[in-house]
């Protein structure tokens, strides 16, 4: 119960500059506490210490020291910990920095295998379809699409995908998505997440996007939106696409 109750919780925002240990030496005296002195007495936690895991000056984590007394945490006990914690935060930068190159190694590989498809003329919206299905799998995303940026008579840009996951959520959704596919579908309304990376050419990054300021909102019954990355495709200095992805485990990094 107390693991599901603290789970992701964090004593340092994500973009602390200089996250420091914190120790709380009695919870039972601390009003700031009060909502988990249930889950507290139940796990015969009186005392405890957060310890940041930091690597390449990043937040990656935290490591947690519990004592069954009030400031029972003793002077070494800390020390111990917080060199435990430098060493793990060394050891997930090291497996991160790995799992990267080997993502990187199979986008590689999947990317010169779809070039091989585009030149052998092989229709379009199979190569685009498998382009989108490779990048969800590398980046352990849940939905996507990738899509072109055009402009219409009055020189407003719009999105027509060339590859999009079905989240058709009704019939009504399912039926739209069948039958507008093959051709793509259109998107013009760009106050969203996805409408701001056509609006300014830039990446965007929302790990928090029901808060985001970017945000257009979600239709009802629509899948949850837990983390969004958007890149933009340029020729030159014309944007000329985009590939969206969504929810990855964690969020996604800048």
């Amino acid at each position: 119960r107390y693991r599901s109750t603290v789970e992701g919780h964090s004593p340092w925002s994500a973009d602390d500059p200089a996250p420091r240990t914190l120790q709380v030496f009695d919870v039972d005296a601390d009003p700031s506490w009060e909502h988990l002195r249930g889950e507290f007495r139940a796990e015969g936690i009186r005392s405890l210490a957060f310890f940041p895991l930091v690597a390449s000056d990043r937040l990656t984590g935290k490591l947690m020291l519990y004592c069954p007394k009030p400031g029972e945490c003793s002077s070494s006990d800390l020390m111990l910990a917080e060199t435990i914690a430098a060493d793990v935060a060394q050891a997930v930068e090291r497996i991160r920095n790995f799992e990267a190159l080997a993502e990187n190694s199979r986008l590689q590989a999947s990317l010169a295998e779809l070039h091989r498809r585009f030149i052998e003329d092989q229709d379009p919206r199979i190569v685009f379809d498998s382009l989108l299905g490779t990048l969800l799998e590398l980046t352990r995303s849940e939905y996507g699409f990738i899509g072109e940026v055009l402009s219409d008579g009055d020189g407003e840009p719009y999105l027509k995908t060339h590859a999009i996951t079905n989240i058709a959520w009704s019939s009504a959704t399912s039926e739209f998505y069948a039958s507008n596919k093959a051709s793509g579908l259109i998107f013009r309304n760009l106050g969203t997440l996805f409408g701001h990376v056509i609006a300014t050419g830039q990446p965007v990054i929302a790990n928090l996007p029901g808060s985001d300021s970017r945000r257009g909102g979600l239709p009802a019954g629509h899948p949850p939106l837990d983390a969004f990355l958007g890149l933009p495709f340029h020729k030159g200095d014309r944007l000329i696409g985009m590939v969206g992805i969504a929810n990855r485990p964690g969020g996604y990094d800048g």
